[in-house]
């Protein structure tokens, strides 16, 4: 069966900026299709900015548990497991 859909926006690429817009309009009743050729998020969610801030603020908290000494606060070697 096939399903015609007639919205009034179509939004190409689920980016962080066409997932931003398709919600917007959806939010307001815009009838609305969002089309992505790969992974809901683009490369800025799945690949780039999102996952390297995510590490850099893991590797931020294991400087401040490695640095703790410096407070008086003891603790074992704190490391970081990229896995999850």
């Amino acid at each position: 069966m096939e399903e015609v859909l007639k919205p009034d926006l179509c939004v190409i690429g689920a980016g962080s900026g066409g997932l931003s817009v398709a919600a917007a309009a959806a939010q307001v009743g815009v009838p609305v299709v969002l089309i992505e050729k790969g992974r809901m998020g683009g490369d800025c969610l799945n690949y780039g900015c999102v996952p390297s801030k995510a590490l850099l603020a893991a590797g931020k908290r294991a400087e401040a548990v490695r640095t703790a000494s410096a407070f008086g606060v003891d603790v074992i070697e704190a490391q970081i497991d990229h896995r999850g």
